[in-house]
């Protein structure tokens, strides 16, 4: 019995169709073998599945920790000259981070294009977004501290680009991943699942609030100056009524209704601190900036437009310029000061609480700790006994970096504005050694991760255990 000729055509077809896919499917094995095969092959394999296909906005984390360490460095509450080479150093190292974060997002973007929606879809990873303009804005910071007023139009450009990314992520990326309806995306919320990662959006607010401010005194024109105060401003009060009075609301619901965080992010906890210690900064330098900027211009400040509402009464008070100038001044630093003085109070407060919720998960405050996530070494001899228990480093580490600096230069803004309360620069000084020690171990728990990486692809084990971890 013969086929019809329509059926044996089709039958001729799929066996090519077959024939073709093993050929291919051949092909890409003896290709992925080959590569694999050698260290420049296995060594490409990996930078494209840890930096590219594995691209996360969380590759930016350190560059805040480093970028803020660098600024409390050199610009320590007891100052030398070998610090300030050491703040120089670490600027660097977070320069070399940022740019690998963004060639890894650009690279990413290119071989991967999902990779951009793929991100604000998810609002566990979309908040990380965050991290992209606060480490940026750390580095305008500290180039400032090198350049002052020589280059001050250009800092003032960059800092209207961290102004910009600051908005997206606080407006763009906060409403598509945590607060638009959709049809194709499950980006629901519970509140067992409202970390404290959610916060990261705003607190880039804060971030370029105080970096408005920290340039303020440089700008060449009065009208520069107002501008940027009341940019400042705006973004301040927006960070403090979205964040402190709704973001850390939800979060403390969280906390009284399933307790502390688990071991994996339980440095997470300190991440409401640098809302907290950049608001209060933020505020400090805004008082500041404004009586300064006000007695500047206090011979003449009654005849400006901001003060138009006063025009029955100049000439009463003509001659009394300069006591009213004064008057609105202190009125305003004092009104600020108790502002940064309230924030830096629940700094303290949530600084306790973040770190003892993080000794709650190690011995000898537990007898009981998470086997995954902390060391338990096999070897008995005194360095394993003092880690026994630890908990193993991963990248939640950075979490603690960054807040802890906040509140280093908050505490030290305080002091400066009054040149007295020397206990807020005691205060910032403790902050500043914290943040620096935590970051030099993080460094070193990163090129620890990063050696063991290369030994890997060298050996040809990339498969190794304990590498899912390198930021």
């Amino acid at each position: 019995m013969t086929l019809p000729a329509r059926n044996r055509d089709s039958e001729m077809h799929e066996a090519s169709s077959l024939v073709a896919n093993l050929s291919q499917l051949n092909s890409e094995t003896l290709t992925s073998d080959f590569a694999e095969s050698s260290i420049w092959g296995r060594l490409g394999k990996t930078i494209d599945d840890r930096l590219l296909r594995g691209f996360t906005p969380l590759f930016f984390a350190p560059v805040m920790g480093t970028g803020v360490t660098s600024s409390l460095l050199y610009n320590f509450q007891y100052p030398s000259e070998w610090l300030k080479v050491c703040g120089i150093i670490m600027w660097g190292i977070s320069i070399f981070l940022f740019l690998v974060g963004v060639a890894s997002f650009i690279g990413a973007l290119s071989k991967y294009p999902k990779t951009f929606a793929n991100i604000h879809n998810n609002p566990e990873e979309a908040v990380f977004m965050g991290c992209l303009p606060m480490g940026y804005t750390t580095l305008v910071n500290f180039l400032y501290y090198l350049v002052k007023d020589r280059w001050i139009i250009g800092i003032y450009v960059l800092w209207w680009i961290a102004v910009v990314l600051s908005l997206y992520t606080a407006c763009i990326t906060f409403y598509f991943a945590l607060l638009s309806k959709r049809r194709l995306v499950k980006n629901q919320v519970t509140s067992k699942q409202f970390h404290s990662t959610m916060l990261l959006p705003v607190v880039t607010l804060t971030v370029a609030s105080a970096s408005g401010g920290i340039i303020v005194p440089d700008l060449p024109t009065t009208n520069l100056k107002i501008i940027t105060l009341l940019v400042s401003f705006v973004l301040w009060s927006n960070a403090i009524a979205l964040g402190l009075n709704i973001i850390l609301t939800l979060y403390f619901q969280k906390l009284f209704a399933h307790k502390s965080p688990a071991t994996e992010l339980v440095f997470t906890t300190f991440l409401p601190i640098g809302l907290l210690g950049q608001a209060a900064y933020s505020i400090s330098l805004f008082g500041k900036n404004s009586f300064d900027l006000i007695m500047q211009h206090q011979y003449t400040l009654l005849n400006s437009p901001f003060f138009s509402y006063m025009k029955s009464y100049k000439s009463d008070i003509a001659n009394e310029s300069r006591l009213v100038c004064l008057i609105i001044g202190n009125s305003i630093i004092s009104v600020t000061t108790l502002a940064a003085l309230y924030l830096a109070s629940f700094g303290y407060f949530l600084t306790f609480l973040a770190v003892t919720t993080s000794l709650s998960k190690v011995p000898p405050f537990t007898k009981n700790p998470n086997p995954k996530y902390t060391y338990t070494p096999s070897s008995n001899h005194f360095c394993s006994r003092i880690f026994h228990g630890s908990i193993k480093f991963n990248k939640t580490f950075w979490a603690m970096t960054f807040p802890l600096g906040t509140m280093a230069l908050g505490n030290t803004a305080i002091y400066d504005t009054h040149n007295s309360f020397k206990a807020f620069k005691v205060i910032g000084a403790c902050y500043s050694v914290a943040v620096i020690v935590i970051v030099v171990g993080c460094l070193c728990g990163l090129l620890y991760k990063i050696g063991i990486l290369l030994y890997s692809i060298i050996m040809g084990d990339t498969n190794r255990k304990g590498m899912n971890e390198i930021v």
